[in-house]
């Protein structure tokens, strides 16, 4: 196995438009982390909230959902540029 080589990171913040009001306290920071490691190329994204309530609101407005099937889609697309 070979170790793990960082390509790119992206970070940036952004207030979670979907609460009752963008406040401070309200802010997520995603970072986005692309490696390649035994010849493929492994994506991470982490999410930062800036207080327990902007995670909550985060969770109930289904966001780990609405990433799960982008995921999905991104895996299907590029299934589709393989063949």
């Amino acid at each position: 196995m070979v170790a793990a080589r960082r390509l790119a990171a992206i970070m940036f913040t952004d207030m979670l438009g979907f609460t009752a009001s963008a406040q401070a306290g309200s802010e997520v920071t995603a970072t986005i982390e692309l490696r390649e490691a035994d010849g493929t190329t492994q994506l991470s994204l982490t999410n930062l909230c800036a207080s327990k309530e902007a995670c909550e609101a985060m969770v109930k407005y289904g966001a780990a959902v609405g990433a799960k099937r982008a995921w999905d889609r991104l895996a299907e697309l590029l299934a589709r540029e393989r063949t």
